[in-house]
């Protein structure tokens, strides 16, 4: 639908996952992604690129749990986002002349 604006797109995006149609992912520092799996499940992401992938594990369950009893707090949601570098990334990272430092490097030194 080449006619279609963004701004009916990300609407209907947000009408969706008001209704739990779509999962909408609030990650650090990023535009706005919303994911067709609803259910609880956790993401990495490229600290380069950006790009995101679904972290795919064997039993979530104890983890879950565990998170929820945090003190005193009521536990809302549970968001789980993991920094990494993609393969593409990291073969670039390891192709390269000198190796640059990633970005995870740099912040460990401010």
């Amino acid at each position: 639908m080449p006619r279609i604006s963004l701004g009916t797109v990300y609407r209907n995006l947000e009408y969706m996952a008001s209704h739990g149609l779509v999962g909408k992912l609030d990650l650090y520092g990023r535009q706005k992604r919303f994911d067709i799996n609803s259910e609880l499940h956790y993401h990495i992401r490229c600290d380069r690129c950006g790009a995101l992938a679904d972290v795919e594990l064997e039993s979530t369950a104890l983890l879950n749990e565990a998170i929820k009893y945090t003190g005193d707090y009521e536990v809302l949601e549970i968001r789980l986002e993991l920094l990494g570098l993609c393969p593409t990334c990291r073969k670039n990272r390891d192709s390269a002349e000198g190796r640059f430092p990633s970005d995870l490097e740099q912040r460990g030194k401010q």
